[in-house]
């Protein structure tokens, strides 16, 4: 059966209890796809931490040391994985307090195989003798409540390779990402010891002078290549180390593999979230620090489905390009502008009004201000405070709407159809807030600088988008 939920509480920075429904996978590419993105410390690994503590299902020996539990909850940890209604997985502290805990199951079910690879991979350069089939390397990777240093028992994981049809599967998965494959085997030293040797070219490699990269490869495609249809599986951070274009290549093979297997991974590179793959199910999470705590919010299926549409809009391809989702890893103070001369021309703007904006333009624009809506949309489902959107005077009748709709984010209108001065020869002459050498017209300064102005207040927290908003209409 799915993971239908996961809730967490008591674990590091999760103070309060929070949950996220996990993307079930349907068929298609990305279907069971969970993509957890946030700034540094926001909790994102601690939520791979509890799924790692999951995967002792029924492990007595299992302990969460003091520095692990949240004083805020009352030093308790509480667990669940949701199978569907009455049908859940908990582990949680000891009543008595302290460090131990108890396993209690609510319905019928056998839970799904588990299997967490944390983001320090790096394995020892040299290793004994020693084979671990998949249930054994679970076990090894569930840990004892501490978060692991390193990859200690991956040489057993190159052995079970070694074994049967295993390398010709392991190299069929490997060769996705690295091509040519190259050829790697188990070698054994003087004193006994095994390494890892990989060769490319006339040149060659052992395990410790392994680049960190190639490394972490190995760890993700040993988790991939014998699993199983139905079992969910883990990574933290599988960007580490690795060129854009493998991440490129890493992120369309685990997209494969969520076609029939639950697949979640935190990140922080935008090459792992892919807007297309929210129409076949794929999930978006957002961790963030908030109150003191972290906190995680998720894009329901409905907007993540809007969102997809946009990639098939050839007029705005950077709508939600590359340069657009490395907002989503960013903190508070997103502005969101219209289109890419906004975001290409502001800053001749600020500089001229003598204001600079103190948040970070979105992208290269929403695509037209007929967007506008669904993007805030997104901000707002990923829990974003605070979120700026800008609009030509032209379309100064939407402010309105937006602002009831958005009551924390602030909407404001530049005093120009446009930010730009444009002849008739393509289009309709338009007389542009700057001139046509870029000179920002002596008539809008004032009205830039209180919209520039207004913007700073709001971002750093010194006025509330309402107020502002009654002041940029009495200033209409």
């Amino acid at each position: 059966m799915p993971v239908t939920g996961i809730s967490v509480e008591g674990l590091r920075g999760f103070q309060v209890g929070q949950a996220i429904e996990p993307a079930i996978p349907n068929g298609e590419a990305g279907s069971g796809l969970t993509v957890i993105v946030g700034p540094n410390n926001s909790g994102k690994s601690t939520m791979l931490e509890a799924l790692r503590a999951m995967m002792s299902a029924g492990d007595k020996n299992r302990s969460f040391p003091d520095r692990a539990r949240n004083v805020g909850s009352g030093s308790r940890v509480r667990i669940s994985l949701s199978y569907g209604p009455g049908q859940v997985q908990h582990l949680q502290t000891a009543e008595s307090g302290g460090s131990e805990t108890v396993w209690r199951h609510e319905g019928s079910f056998t839970p799904t195989p588990l299997l967490v690879i944390p983001s320090r991979r790096a394995f020892p350069s040299h290793f004994e003798r020693a084979v671990d089939d998949r249930v054994q390397y679970q076990l090894r990777l569930s840990g004892s409540g501490r978060r692991p240093t390193t990859h200690e028992f991956f040489g057993n994981r190159l052995f079970r390779i070694e074994q049967g049809n295993n390398r010709r599967k392991f190299d069929d998965v490997l060769s996705r990402v690295l091509s040519p494959t190259p050829r790697w085997y188990i070698e054994q030293q003087g004193q006994g010891e095994y390494y890892l040797r990989l060769e490319s070219g006339k040149g060659h490699h052992d395990s410790e002078g392994l680049g960190d990269g190639v490394l972490s490869l190995f760890v993700i495609v040993d988790a991939l290549y014998d699993s199983r249809p139905g079992e969910l599986i883990a990574i933290d951070e599988p960007e580490l180390s690795l060129h854009p274009a493998l991440q490129r290549k890493l992120a369309e093979v685990l997209c494969d593999f969520s076609r029939d297997r639950q697949i979640i991974i935190c990140t922080h590179s935008p090459y792992f979230v892919d807007p297309a793959r929210l129409a076949a199910g794929c999930r978006l999470v957002r961790a963030h620090p908030k109150n003191g705590g972290s906190n995680l919010c998720q894009l329901t299926a409905e907007t993540g489905k809007r969102l997809a549409r946009l990639t098939e809009d050839l007029n705005n391809p950077h709508a939600v390009g590359l340069d657009a989702r490395e907002a989503l890893f960013l903190g508070d103070g997103i502005i969101l502008f219209e289109g890419q001369e906004d975001v290409r021309m502001i800053g001749l703007v600020e500089k001229q009004a003598g204001v600079q904006i103190c948040g970070t333009p979105y992208g290269w624009g929403v695509g037209g201000a007929g967007k506008m809506r669904l993007l805030a949309t997104l901000f707002r489902e990923l829990g974003f405070q605070r979120v700026v959107g800008v609009l030509d005077a032209d379309k100064a009748e939407s402010i309105p709407g937006l602002q009831a709709d958005f009551p924390d984010f602030f909407f404001g209108t530049q005093p120009a159809k446009d930010i730009r001065t444009k002849d008739a020869r393509t289009l309709s002459a338009v007389r542009g807030l700057l001139d046509e050498k870029h000179h920002l017209r002596g008539e809008y300064v004032s009205e830039t600088v209180c919209l520039l102005e207004s913007i700073n207040a709001y971002l750093s927290g010194q006025a509330d988008a309402y107020d502002l908003a009654e002041d940029q209409d009495r200033i209409g």
